[in-house]
């Protein structure tokens, strides 16, 4: 599909929704500075988000659209904006060495619900997995946990179907068409007094896989855990911790022991910290360490101006042995709701 054909289906797609669609979006400017292997850079983003929700012939339709400018190599991008997977395929308005003006299609997609059966197809993203910071089971489209800015998960071309046996039980199919291939599965998803579960397997890239994933509360304190077993690899997971320590402090912990699958061949152990100082104002701590070892912290603040309005300072800090190659970058954004 040609870069005009593209264009065409966008505007096309735009007008009929506009026609009675709910609107709703955001505006952001962002810029970095960033130090990595000796090699200062100033990078700046600017994205406009657009959110088209209605319905069709009593299908909800959705489509999520992006377009923005870059100035920076794109070895930055996943960290400043959180495209891990590069799906986006984007279409190039400018495209220069680092400067490049572009616009691409994050959502598309129909969905129908019923009481006991709920379909969607499209373009969307298809979440798998209980943990907060690193998902071995999140598969599908998974996301960069160290961007910086990651408001919206990536979407993907594919389908889920649900069949419901009661508002907390469910079976689930998923088929994902990406660059590399295709991934499919399906699952069973239950509660067992206040413990959530989940039971899956299925393909990926034409490796067959099986997994599970928990998450329940002990006494206020959350837990879970992700377990995944990919063919000829040995088992993936993830186990954590969340608890609100108090009204102002929530605090999550993560240990990660990964093979390459999703993240590299590697034991992480993550804290991470929210604290509320005012109502309009927030920040966020996350410490990481990592076998082999290397060291990362991000640190990010987030002030409301307005109701509408909000102002933000990150940090990305790794030792410059970092075994995940990840840059320091110091950012700020401002970014303007409707």
């Amino acid at each position: 599909m040609g870069k005009y054909t593209k264009i065409k289906i966008l505007i096309f797609l735009l007008f009929l929704l506009s026609l009675q669609a709910e609107i709703s979006g955001y505006f952001q400017v962002s810029s970095y500075m960033s130090d990595f292997n000796k090699d200062l850079r100033i990078l700046q983003i600017e994205r406009l988000r657009l959110k088209f929700n209605t319905e069709i012939l009593g299908l909800s339709a959705k489509v999520q659209v992006e377009q923005g400018a870059f100035s920076s190599p794109l070895f930055y991008q996943p960290y400043l904006t959180g495209s891990f997977l590069g799906e986006g395929n984007p279409v190039y308005l400018y495209k220069g060495e680092e400067e490049r003006f572009y616009f691409y299609i994050d959502r598309a997609s129909l969905s129908y619900e019923s009481e006991k059966f709920s379909f969607t197809a499209g373009r969307d993203r298809f979440p798998w997995g209980k943990a907060r910071l690193f998902s071995v089971l999140d598969i599908f489209n998974p996301y960069e946990p160290f961007a910086l800015s990651k408001e919206e998960r990536q979407g993907v071309n594919g389908a889920r179907a649900r069949l419901y046996f009661s508002g907390f039980s469910w079976a689930e199919a998923v088929y994902v068409k990406r660059k590399a291939g295709n991934i499919y599965g399906g699952g069973i998803f239950f509660s067992v007094y206040s413990f959530d579960f989940q039971i899956c397997s299925g393909k990926y890239f034409g490796k067959k896989f099986y997994g599970g994933a928990f998450e329940g509360d002990i006494k206020g304190v959350g837990i879970r855990g992700e377990v995944v077993k990919f063919e000829r690899q040995r088992s993936e997971y993830t186990l954590g911790f969340d608890f609100q320590a108090s009204p102002k402090l929530y605090i999550v912990g993560e240990i990660l022991r990964s093979n390459g699958t999703l993240f590299p061949d590697i034991k992480l152990y993550a804290i991470s910290s929210s604290y509320e100082i005012s109502p309009l104002l927030k920040f966020t701590l996350t410490g990481v360490y990592t076998i082999p070892e290397s060291k990362i912290l991000m640190l990010s603040f987030e002030y409301s101006i307005e109701e509408n309005m909000d102002i933000g300072f990150s940090f990305l800090y790794s030792t410059k042995d970092s075994y995940w190659m990840i840059p320091r970058i110091f950012g700020t954004a401002t970014k303007i709701y409707f």
